[in-house]
């Protein structure tokens, strides 16, 4: 998704997130999946999402909007709607992001303080941050 928002480099989405060994273990399986799914570009992420999106085009729409301007109008105005994205700049989603996956990654460390969230499976965590990111 962050691919698909503009960070292209597997660099920055560490730096961004969190160079500690720890997140950078936790997110290698990410960045594997993007390499073997050869999606290194902005472009190739917008065209794999494109290709996982069902919409529901209505009979009275005339203008047929591509995959991938589908995939970038739902990254803009449907995934954390809250936050603005102006002519497609999603430089603050992806900071939003980024600190969203960083916390997580932060509540699954076995080395921090005890907290409400520690006892959360990864997969209800997963689930959570879907729920946030369509709210």
């Amino acid at each position: 998704m962050l691919k698909a928002m503009g960070v292209e480099s597997d660099q920055e989405v560490v730096q961004m997130i969190g160079t500690d060994p720890q997140s950078t273990d936790l997110l290698a399986p990410s960045i594997q999946e993007c390499c073997q799914a050869n999606i290194f570009t902005q472009q190739q992420a917008l065209e794999y999402m494109g290709g996982k999106v069902k919409t529901a085009r209505s009979s009275w729409v005339r203008v047929k909007k591509s995959k991938v301007d589908e995939v970038r109008d739902i990254l803009a105005a449907v995934v954390l709607a809250h936050v603005p994205v102006r002519q497609f700049d999603f430089r603050t989603k992806i900071v939003y992001t980024c600190v969203m996956i960083r916390r997580m990654l932060h509540v699954r460390s076995p080395s921090n303080l005890p907290s409400p969230y520690s006892r959360l499976s990864p997969s209800l965590l997963t689930c959570s941050l879907k729920v946030a990111s369509c709210t």
